[in-house]
């Protein structure tokens, strides 16, 4: 039986110590717990829970709700999924780092990937007063997976 086959459930937890926890930090949560522009600091970048559920395609839907990473801009938190060890202007102020609230992966088939979801604006903790936003895109891979394409939007406003 293929793993897709059948649901299946993960959380995850991805902590960001040091002195780039500043560039990632979600507005609204523990604001004030450590200095800006010093070299201690925490945040925790990822927290979520996920779960796969084999229904609508062959290769089933992903669940996943929480804070993730998100789909948006060329340049990521991680350093090993960056081009440069250095970051652009563009990766400090032109895009988004973090997400918190509900996105589903449809994998409509081994190639193409539809992704839809509910988030409360970016890099912000949830809040009552915030309105939420429209996360979407979706992915392509070649058949012998060394190129891809991705497109990814978000449509509502930033508080």
């Amino acid at each position: 039986m293929c793993i897709r086959d059948r649901i299946n459930f993960g959380f995850r937890v991805d902590n960001l110590f040091g002195n780039d926890w500043q560039f990632n930090h979600m507005h609204g949560f523990a604001d004030n717990a450590f200095a800006l522009n010093e070299f201690p600091g925490f945040d925790l970048a990822q927290v979520y829970g996920e779960v796969h559920l084999p229904w609508l395609t062959k290769g089933g839907v992903d669940v996943r709700g929480g804070r993730f990473y998100t789909t948006l801009g060329y340049e990521v938190v991680t350093a090993i999924g960056r081009p440069l060890l250095s970051v652009p202007y563009m990766f400090n102020y032109g895009q988004p780092f973090t997400h918190w609230g509900v996105l589903t992966t449809i994998h409509v088939n081994d190639r193409i990937n539809w992704l839809n979801g509910l988030v409360n604006g970016y890099d912000r903790w949830v809040d009552t007063s915030y309105k939420w936003n429209y996360l979407g895109g979706w992915t392509w891979t070649s058949k012998n997976g060394k190129a891809n394409f991705a497109q990814s939007y978000i449509w509502g406003p930033n508080q």
